[in-house]
């Protein structure tokens, strides 16, 4: 996420150089993608194909998306149970020691 965030801050960097200092090549990426992206012809006649890639590309990233916030909400969970369960063995095993304890009291066991 942090690599996101630092190309798209590059991407506004840049885009912003270039609206300030290069108004020719902005004028020139604008003709490009209105002939390439906005073509009016592509639009009509492509629409369906393009509507279901769009909407296939979109699930997919979607999913990805949904998948790593969960594979990351159990990783955090499995420490947690796995951190929790090694200091209840020990407290178990020296029922005495004050470190034990205090470490059991901090976990909330």
């Amino acid at each position: 996420m942090i690599l996101a965030d630092f190309v798209i801050g590059a991407v506004f960097f840049s885009l912003g150089w270039i609206y300030f200092y290069a108004p020719n090549l902005v004028l020139r990426l604008n003709r490009i993608a209105r002939e390439i992206l906005f073509n009016d012809r592509l639009i009509l006649l492509e629409r369906r194909k393009l509507a279901i890639l769009f909407f296939c590309l979109s699930f997919i990233v979607l999913f990805m998306g949904f998948s790593s916030l969960t594979q990351l909400r159990l990783h955090k969970m499995e420490e947690t149970t796995k951190s929790k369960i090694v200091w209840q063995i020990l407290a178990r095993k020296y029922p005495n020691d004050k470190i034990i304890r205090e470490q059991l009291k901090k976990t909330g066991l």
